[in-house]
């Protein structure tokens, strides 16, 4: 999230991709914007669009807990409903229970691990910001995409050709995106609070010679003038 409005709009869709992909999802916001205040509009409860669960229905004797339909989602049985369900913390088979069978295990290691790439289309999030003739392409996120939106405003008065990718979903990165919107740029700048995190990714798509990372690591956000000397930098 880049703002105090996103942690909730962000908070919502995590629960809908937790409900619908059966999977954890985190919430990561940094340090600066949790200290802000800003103004939420809380949308009324009814008008918030909810995702529920696939709850197992049908047949109950022989059902499989951990067995996917074709979308690699397991329906899950609603307490109560009389399927019998084993969970497990250890590698397990479709049927909940421990398993050490190498086949086995990594039919279904690879299902966790691949399920999202049957639906990157509700995965995947991102903002972009006068991209479509940029020469430079900031890409960041949080506090320092909101130092890169003005950065890239006063680049532009300057007559210089720079746009602003920011990932919101950070993993699975929105990576095809990423590719084909940085396909005409000549750099790519990541500004990152740490010595280099973000850009070690962006690096393994588009290739290190294209990437150039802007780093503080004195305490302090990174400005639209850190960021503004960066692109004229490069410029």
């Amino acid at each position: 999230p880049a703002s105090v409005a996103e942690i909730s709009e962000q908070t919502i869709r995590a629960f809908n991709l937790a409900e619908r992909l059966r999977t954890p999802v985190i919430v990561l916001y940094d340090e600066t914007i949790g200290h802000l205040v800003e103004t939420v509009d809380i949308p009324a409860a009814e008008d918030i669009e909810i995702w529920d669960r696939k709850w197992a229905t049908g047949k109950k004797e022989g059902f499989l807990p951990f067995q996917p339909d074709d979308d690699k989602i397991p329906p899950m049985a609603r307490p109560g409903d009389g399927f019998r369900v084993h969970t497990t913390g250890l590698t397990h088979a479709e049927n909940g229970f421990p398993t050490q069978d190498p086949e086995t295990v990594t039919r279904v290691m690879t299902r966790l691990l691949t399920k999202f790439d049957h639906h990157r289309d509700i995965v995947d999030s991102y903002e972009l910001m006068d991209v479509d003739d940029a020469d430079i392409v900031i890409v960041t996120y949080g506090i320092s995409a909101r130092a890169a939106r003005r950065a890239v405003t006063d680049a532009r008065a300057k007559g210089l050709k720079v746009g602003l990718f920011r990932p919101i979903t950070m993993w699975p990165f929105p990576e095809d995106a990423l590719v084909e919107i940085t396909k005409n740029a000549k750099t790519v700048l990541v500004p990152e609070m740490n010595a280099g995190q973000l850009v070690f990714e962006i690096e393994r798509l588009l290739g290190r010679d294209k990437v150039k990372g802007v780093n503080r690591i004195d305490g302090e956000p990174i400005t639209p003038t850190d960021i503004l000397t960066a692109v004229q930098e490069v410029c």
